[in-house]
């Protein structure tokens, strides 16, 4: 089994645990403004508000498969800020892609979902004014 195989099986537990894979598509490196202006607009709140509540979604949607394939199979997909991108979903939003094959270890869940969870929080905090501490503790809540 390879990543693109355990991705597509976590997958069937819902629309969090949906990891898309293949090829990068062409669009915007950072969906971090749009989702924040979206969120701020829906919800009448402030950036930065917003920007943790965009961030939460966005943790909840890179953290989701990787947990399931530890619990699920004992492996997890060789994840790095350089293998995901986003991309748009037929509803307009944003959800995570790859084009990783290689698996790891379930013990190095934490260091994959570091790394990827740090870039999201510097993008967010360069949105809006918002606490690393808050940001981490959303991550750990999704």
């Amino acid at each position: 089994m390879d990543a693109r195989e355990l991705l597509a099986d976590v997958a069937d537990l819902g629309p969090f645990f949906a990891l898309g894979t293949g090829e990068a598509e062409a669009g915007p490196a950072d969906p971090v403004p749009d989702r924040v202006a979206h969120i701020a607009t829906a919800l009448g709140c402030t950036q930065r508000v917003a920007a943790s509540v965009a961030f939460q979604g966005f943790a909840a949607h890179l953290v989701s498969a990787p947990f399931a394939a530890a619990v699920l199979h004992g492996t997890v997909p060789d994840l790095t800020p350089a293998s995901v991108w986003w991309g748009r979903s037929a509803d307009g939003g944003w959800v995570p892609r790859t084009g990783a094959t290689a698996l790891l270890p379930a013990d190095r869940l934490p260091g994959v979902l570091e790394e990827l969870l740090a870039p999201l929080v510097a993008a967010v905090r360069a949105e809006a004014a918002v606490s690393g501490r808050v940001l981490w503790g959303n991550a750990a809540s999704a």
